[in-house]
């Protein structure tokens, strides 16, 4: 725990540590920060005469450790946690946990004025949220098998023996690089034949996370054999595009315009190499932290669910993700800038920090190297407001990691504001049956992965029973608990989607059918079943608009139906629906 002493408080007196409570392995105390300093943004360093095990601090944010864990470094932080009591302003609650007795360490602390103006708002409560407004029953275990068969239906390269997807067939075998590096396998993007590897990257690693966390969804769904190969496939695949020897990291293969003209199967494309299809990549010379940093993060995560099934594999896997991030770390930037500058258009990133921020937390997790943690925490954007959870912004999503192990209540509160700006009331639009509607195009996406974020605050144990039920509504409006009463997710129940945009499933059954351009404005249902696909989705009037799919759409859409399956496999999911609908469902569906 944190020490008696006394924290001197540059320009002001010293300030002695009151103590709260005292025990044998630590204590809980506080220090006061000076009134002239209150407003206008100050830091404060802790220094301890020996490392500290756990701790916690109120009233501010961790800024920075070292890696002897003797010195903190904090900052104001103006916004609290809803449902607790805040602190005064000016006052620095800490708490350290020593795990061996009578060890508690000397402390003392140096705050100075930063004169910032840094101003935030305090938290809203949650909105209440009743559960008689979720109005049906749903299979998730049967959603999540499916989803599973999306990815596999996703496949480029040389498919397995036990290729479940009948109307799929070897494709692309032969994508390399520059010096013929074997580059094939991955997953194609959507409904095109390219690979983008920061969307790839991005949905590797929600699936790992969400297996991570809630591998007994898939155990008692008989799916975690199936869930294990179908993510061995683009880890395989960030294998061969990382080599270490040469600084050279592959991010896509196929060129956006030169795909996108293309309409037919894979397996023709490449039999009769139809289209061009070169290799990119980042060189030592560019800058690429975001799609590199990304591809570490999956690797690490994957590292982390394979190393009971797999040891080896897990090890190659860490291997490789370790030297990923350190190119990512000296290489920052975004990819699009300086190297594969045909992705601008597609999967143009916006920022590399959040990326680099989950990577480190993933390689702490990995390998309780506390290196990583600090660089987490020095790649963390606090005062970035997420627009969305995508493969583009993970700043909730490294929020959630680094709460989970610190417990600092800023994260908690930024995960909050967050999920409260998707709910009721929130700056997301909401559709009359209760969509939480962030844009046009691949509107369940968002809501998805937002109702990912919200489950795995629930996991957290924070957020209470309301954000689980509008993490529960999201998941079921897209199964169906909506205006058309129809599953957004291919082959799930009797009424759902039959014409997505995505050219191997609107060819007929190969070789005999010729498929092009012509297939896409065929009368009719897809020849093909995409099972599993999540379509993008209604408008913000709950009508179905939108028929793209994407491996993006698909991940934390599967991971929260993992979560779900969780809650559900401990008794711990709200009750299923009153049989009188609410009146909202009533006026969606009138």
């Amino acid at each position: 725990m944190v020490a008696v002493g006394v924290f001197p408080i540059t320009d002001a007196a010293p300030e002695p540590l009151h103590i709260k409570n005292q025990w044998n392995t630590g204590l809980d105390a506080y220090f006061l920060v000076p009134p002239s300093l209150v407003g206008h943004g100050w830091t404060a360093t802790i220094t301890c005469d020996r490392a500290i095990d756990q701790f916690e601090i109120y009233g501010a944010i961790v800024t920075d450790i070292n890696s002897g864990r003797n010195i903190l470094v904090v900052q104001n932080d103006d916004v609290v946690t809803s449902g607790d009591t805040p602190p005064p302003p000016n006052r620095v609650v800490i708490v350290v946990r020593m795990m061996t007795e009578n060890n508690i360490p000397q402390c003392n602390s140096e705050a100075t004025a930063m004169f910032n103006g840094r101003t935030t708002s305090l938290p809203t409560s949650l909105p209440t949220m009743t559960v008689s407004e979720t109005t049906q029953d749903f299979n998730y275990s049967e959603a999540l098998s499916l989803s599973i068969l999306f990815f596999d239906a996703q496949r480029s390269g040389v498919l397995p023996a036990n290729n479940p997807i009948p109307w799929r067939n070897d494709s692309a075998g032969d994508d390399h690089g520059d010096n013929g590096e074997d580059l094939s396998g991955g997953w194609y993007n959507a409904g095109d034949h390219m690979k983008f590897n920061l969307p790839m990257a991005s949905s590797a690693h929600l699936l790992s996370w969400g297996l991570e966390r809630w591998k007994d969804a898939y155990q008692n769904a008989g799916q975690l054999e199936m869930m294990y190969d179908m993510l061995k496939w683009p880890l395989d695949y960030f294998l061969k595009c990382w080599h270490p020897q040469t600084q050279e990291y592959y991010a896509q293969v196929g060129k956006g315009k030169e795909d996108h003209r293309y309409w037919g199967r894979p397996e023709d494309m490449s039999k009769f190499r139809l289209i061009w299809r070169p290799a990119y990549k980042c060189t030592r010379n560019d800058t690429c932290s975001d799609v590199a940093g990304e591809t570490a993060a999956a690797l690490a995560s994957g590292a982390i669910v394979f190393k009971d099934k797999d040891p080896r594999y897990s090890s190659d896997l860490l291997e490789a993700a370790e030297s990923l991030y350190d190119f990512a770390k000296r290489n920052q930037g975004t990819y699009g800038v300086t190297s594969v500058q045909d992705v601008n258009g597609y999967y143009h990133s916006n920022s590399y920090k959040d990326e680099l921020c989950t990577a480190a937390m993933e390689l702490y997790k990995a390998t309780n190297n506390f290196t990583y943690m600090q660089d987490a925490m020095s790649f963390f954007e606090p005062n970035s407001r997420s627009w969305a959870f995508s493969w583009d912004d993970k700043n909730v999503q490294c929020a959630l990691m680094l709460y989970r192990v610190q417990g600092s209540p800023h994260y908690r509160v930024l995960v909050e504001s967050f999920l409260r700006s998707y709910m009721p009331g929130g700056e997301v639009a909401q559709t009359p049956c209760g969509l939480a509607w962030r844009t046009a195009i691949g509107s369940l996406r968002y809501a998805a992965n937002a109702a990912l974020v919200a489950l795995m605050a629930v996991d957290e144990k924070f957020g209470g029973e309301d954000i689980k039920i509008w993490a529960l509504k999201q998941i079921n409006y897209m199964l169906g608990d909506n205006k058309e009463k129809m599953s957004y997710q291919i082959g799930y129940g009797n009424k759902y989607p039959t014409k997505p945009y995505h050219r191997a499933s609107s060819c007929p059954d190969p070789p005999s059918s010729p498929c092009g351009w012509d297939n896409i404005n065929n009368p009719g249902p897809s020849p093909q079943i995409l099972k599993g696909a999540l379509v993008g989705g209604p408008d913000v009037n709950d009508n179905y608009a939108h028929n793209h799919v994407g491996c993006d759409f698909n991940a934390g859409f599967q991971s929260a139906l993992a979560g779900l399956l969780h809650l559900q496999n401990h008794g711990l999911l709200p009750s299923p629906s009153d049989p009188t609908q609410s009146q909202q469902i009533k006026n969606c569906v009138h």
